[in-house]
């Protein structure tokens, strides 16, 4: 579950809002700090009754309908989730029970996930054309940028079924799993990444994220400072070189202060505060966070998964109106990135918090059509149609079959 990139369902009376996923409101590193040091943590997200939207949902839908019409005028982004996806991912066990109170069952799912670089095994597809190619890993980068998640995820197997070792292709698969909003399998492609290289960046800041969006604290704490201690202008920074075996001995504020310290080291470095703003949303400090992304997206604006992260802190913020704040983040993601599933799946759960129900159904079955295959998109656009008292469609979602819904739904 990537806290919305930081992703969860919310029921019908909003009372279990948006875990948001991931992925300058100031001048700069300094002005940054003295935020930090004068913070307070800000309460968590919560859900509130919505009023009637009407005149905002044709808004909406006319936006939908524009957006539409300049990103995907032939109607093909649907079309472009690749190959046929094999069977149900075995790690995507998130699931909604029929009375909707899902949060128990998610903690107790939490509480067992496994952890260690051997801890589950990669479910690799049982066919792949990909096998006999012998440019696999470029042809899955050019994939990747093209936003054909399914058939680059493919592509990057074939790569690490050949050469087991190469930590490069095992990152950039466990990146295309979390962008295909599929963090438990990212997790496990990112720690095979660091078996072949312990000293992979990226996929120590990835891993650091996707656990962050799992809710498991411990493991991205521990994740994001090892970050800081693979990059030498940082290693000064006081506690980054100091072990950190024992995963609870690392506390949220000691890793946000290191972090400070490398923001006022490096006021240029996008990813020191991309993490900032991750650490801040496990810190529930959603103000904080937003001014990190903020900060973020001024070094690097056109970065959609930034623009995401931000949306997803907007919509997790305890403000009445951030969900629909977070919308315009969210579209502006989409606008460079039309086939995001990650940021689809999150503009349906800030239409649903807002109780635009027959929109937020809409944006999840855009998602379906690129990752048909993800199991907790189909739970929240069940729980979205119940709210709709549409029984009849909610029992469809167990058919998993996305045309199924074009009669009643235009997406």
């Amino acid at each position: 579950m990537s806290m919305q990139d930081l992703v969860g369902g919310a029921g019908c009376d909003d009372s279990q809002n948006a875990l948001g996923r991931f992925a300058g409101g100031i001048s700069d590193a300094a002005k940054y700090a003295e935020g930090h040091h004068s913070a307070a943590a800000s309460s968590a997200g919560a859900g509130y009754a919505a009023p009637s939207f009407s005149t905002e949902q044709q808004e909406a839908e006319e936006e939908m309908r524009q957006f539409l019409a300049a990103n995907d005028p032939d109607g093909r982004l649907q079309s472009e989730a690749g190959l046929e996806g094999g069977a149900m991912n075995p790690l995507d066990f998130m699931s909604f029970p029929e009375s909707m109170d899902w949060s128990a069952e998610f903690w107790n799912e939490q509480a067992g996930l496994e952890r260690g670089p051997n801890a589950r095994q990669y479910p690799f597809k049982e066919e792949n054309l990909f096998l006999a190619d012998p440019a696999a890993f470029e042809h899955g980068m050019e994939l990747f940028h093209a936003g054909k998640l399914a058939e680059a995820i493919l592509a990057f197997e074939a790569v690490v079924q050949k050469n087991p070792e190469n930590s490069d292709a095992w990152r950039w698969l466990g990146t295309a799993h979390a962008e295909n909003d599929e963090d438990k399998v990212a997790i496990v492609a990112l720690q095979r990444s660091l078996a072949a290289d312990g000293s992979n960046i990226e996929a120590l800041l990835d891993l650091g994220v996707s656990y962050t969006n799992e809710l498991v604290q411990g493991q991205a704490l521990q994740y994001l400072k090892e970050w800081l201690r693979h990059h030498e202008e940082y290693r000064g920074i006081p506690g980054v070189m100091e072990p950190s075996s024992k995963l609870h001995s690392l506390r949220h504020e000691q890793v946000a202060e290191m972090f400070v310290r490398a923001a006022e080291i490096d006021p240029t470095d996008v990813d020191v505060f991309t993490v900032l703003g991750v650490l801040y949303n496990l810190s529930r400090e959603y103000e904080h966070a937003e001014m990190a992304f903020q900060q973020a997206i001024k070094i690097c604006p056109t970065n959609y998964s930034l623009w995401n992260k931000l949306g997803a802190t907007q919509a997790n913020s305890s403000r009445k109106d951030g969900s629909k704040q977070a919308i315009a983040a969210y579209r502006k993601a989409l606008e460079l990135k039309p086939n995001y599933v990650r940021a689809w799946v999150n503009m349906g759960i800030s239409y649903a918090n807002q109780g635009l129900y027959d929109l937020a159904s809409k944006y999840y079955l855009k998602a379906l059509s690129m990752n048909p295959t993800a199991t907790h998109i189909w739970s929240y656009l069940r729980i979205s149609l119940t709210c709709m008292n549409r029984d009849d469609l909610a029992e469809l979602t167990a058919s998993r079959e996305v045309n199924a819904f074009r009669e009643e739904f235009r997406f």
